[in-house]
This record gives structure tokens, C-alpha cells and sequence, in this order.
């Protein structure tokens, strides 16, 4: 018996996902996107905060910076 990859399609891979940089417009919109990708990735609530860093420039990262140098980020809960 000849198994053919019709029989057996290949298993479909997910795509890969970017968060978009926030640039301090916009945040609602921003919060609610970096929500769906940490959902869809299953990141941990205690690994949330410290990752959106790599999302952010200009002033939003500058207020970031400022608020971590203070301990007054939090959770994700707090921080969105």
C-alpha cells in the first residue's frame, strides 16, 4: 500500500507573530494586541512586563526605563 501525502497532509504550522513597537500612540490599541500575542504564545504573567520593553521606543521607552528604575511597573494586570 502506497500512502500518499494526500492521505497524510502535513501538519500546519502556526504563524509567527510580531508585536507591534509602541511608540506612545495609541496604547489601548497597543495593550490590546500585546494581549492577543501573549495569549496565542501562552507567555507566563511574571515574563509580560519584562518583554514588552523589547516592543517599545522613543518615549514610551523612556517612561518604561523610568518606572522599572522605580520597582513601579508591577504586573501586567497593573501595568495595562
Amino acid at each position: 500500500m502506497c500512502l500518499t501525502l494526500l492521505q497524510y497532509p502535513a501538519p500546519v504550522r502556526p504563524p509567527k507573530l510580531q508585536l507591534v513597537v509602541f511608540d506612545d500612540s495609541e496604547p489601548l490599541d497597543w495593550i490590546f494586541q500585546a494581549e492577543q500575542f501573549f495569549l496565542f504564545y501562552q507567555v507566563p504573567w511574571e515574563q509580560r512586563v519584562p518583554m514588552v520593553a523589547f516592543y517599545m521606543k522613543g518615549d514610551a521607552l523612556s517612561w518604561f526605563k523610568w518606572m522599572y528604575s522605580l520597582n513601579q511597573l508591577g504586573d501586567w494586570t497593573f501595568f495595562s
